[in-house]
């Protein structure tokens, strides 16, 4: 069950984008998991998200609509809400965070384990499904650390080669699933080009084979 918040904010560009694309990406995440996906809540808020300072502020967001017990949540911007951005609440910790400002959640506080996903409306499934990815190796690498590895192809923090610049070569992994960022062979970040159908059925592949434990705590 996913409840989705989509700021409908003077001038925001492509404002009524997010709603087929939110059909879109559930339908993505359907076709690659067998569970379905359904869109509890639609909201339409006339307004900006809260801000703490020049970002978002997820408390507020989450405060405002009630949404700390929907276990997952969509929230749709522009730009300004950021491009790829995840987070992974959990009682008495955060496990994965992004750009929107966690600040002022206090972590003792947390009532429920939640999954939020931070979309731009100006893009698409394809990066939809790479923030999706992003969350889904951090709770795998948790859950079964051993696992994880033997998914993406080699012991490895992928968060090492995300730090390093998208020009730098890195080392490829040699096979497995790679990481959201490095399919099979790559040697550079977001290069998907050796894979047929590029970055979106590269991901959908990626998701395709995760055990069920990690789809359960994503709260498909």
């Amino acid at each position: 069950m996913v409840t989705v918040v989509d700021f409908r904010y003077e001038n925001r560009a492509s404002t009524d984008q997010a709603a087929p694309l939110t059909e879109q990406v559930a339908q993505a995440l359907r076709d690659v998991s067998g569970r379905p996906w359904t869109i509890d809540a639609y909201l339409t808020p006339d307004t900006r998200p809260p801000m703490r300072g020049t970002r978002p502020e997820l408390k507020a967001i989450l405060d405002a609509y009630d949404l700390w017990h929907k276990g997952h949540v969509w929230l749709f911007g522009d730009g300004t809400l950021a491009t790829f951005e995840q987070y992974w609440i959990l009682p008495g910790k955060i496990e994965l965070w992004g750009d929107v400002s966690t600040d002022n959640i206090d972590v003792a506080a947390i009532p429920a384990p939640l999954v939020v996903h931070c979309f731009n409306c100006e893009r698409g499934v394809a990066e939809a499904c790479h923030s999706v990815v992003h969350t889904a190796e951090r709770i795998f690498d948790k859950l079964d650390h051993a696992a994880y590895t033997a998914y993406v192809g080699r012991e490895a923090d992928p968060w090492t080669s995300y730090r390093t610049p998208v020009d730098q070569p890195v080392v490829a992994y040699p096979g497995g699933h790679g990481t959201c960022h490095l399919c099979p062979g790559a040697t550079r970040q977001y290069d998907y080009s050796g894979y047929p159908g590029g970055q979106e059925s590269f991901l959908r592949w990626w998701l395709s084979g995760l055990p069920a434990a990690v789809w359960d705590e994503l709260r498909a």
